[in-house]
């Protein structure tokens, strides 16, 4: 969702499902037979202001929907879809994402009274804090699944605990670089020896999936 306070923005969709051999992509991450299971967001090869026809004439095939959005609307843009935004004067606004692949949990009892925005978890926030603060994180992992990782690792010890020797051989499986280990763990273990269920489901291990991912996702960048 994109809502809009102030000034003007100017949309364009493209179905991939339709489109995916017409809109030339970076990563080429989109999946035709699935698209659920495309591997991350992607960007095109296409300058959307100046499209090079004789480079990529297969863009003259693309239909597209456009929107001309105003001051106090919501924009929703449906996952796998193809965007591109124009902004107009003074832009103040705020977007909101949503992983497409979580589920819903049939035995959580709803709240009986509404929750307030800031009390929900986000995957990304802006600007941000520690080593990823001033970044637009948009396409970032999704660090949520990385923590529910190391969490199957310490269910499967004796003691409900890893620690650091542990946590950097399951960190290195996943490849996240040495340099930033040290700082993780002492954050994900509380500044204690040990890293519990406790402590990583602790609202201050956030900061350091965040980090942690920090440290991948900057190097793409």
């Amino acid at each position: 969702f994109m809502c809009l306070y102030s000034g003007v923005k100017q949309w364009f969709w493209v179905d991939m499902n339709k489109h995916h051999q017409d809109l030339p992509m970076w990563e080429k991450n989109f999946n035709p037979r699935n698209p659920g299971k495309s591997e991350a967001s992607d960007d095109s090869l296409v300058d959307g202001e100046f499209v090079d026809m004789k480079r990529y004439p297969e863009v003259q095939n693309i239909s597209y929907w456009k929107y001309p959005q105003q001051a106090g609307d919501c924009v929703w843009t449906p996952a796998k879809m193809a965007h591109y935004v124009r902004s107009f004067g003074r832009n103040l606004g705020h977007m909101v994402m949503f992983q497409d692949r979580e589920v819903l949990d049939t035995e959580c009892t709803p709240p009986k009274e509404p929750i307030p925005l800031a009390d929900h978890d986000l995957m990304w926030d802006f600007p941000g804090e520690g080593s990823g603060k001033g970044l637009i994180k948009m396409g970032w992992s999704h660090w949520g699944t990385v923590r529910q990782s190391l969490a199957q690792l310490i269910r499967k010890t004796k003691e409900g605990k890893v620690g650091y020797k542990g946590f950097s051989a399951w960190a290195r499986q996943q490849g996240f670089p040495k340099t930033v280990l040290k700082a993780t763990f002492a954050v994900l273990a509380g500044g204690g020896k040990s890293i519990t269920l406790q402590t990583l489901f602790a609202p201050s291990s956030d900061q350091g999936f965040r980090d942690l991912l920090t440290a991948v996702d900057r190097d793409e960048l």
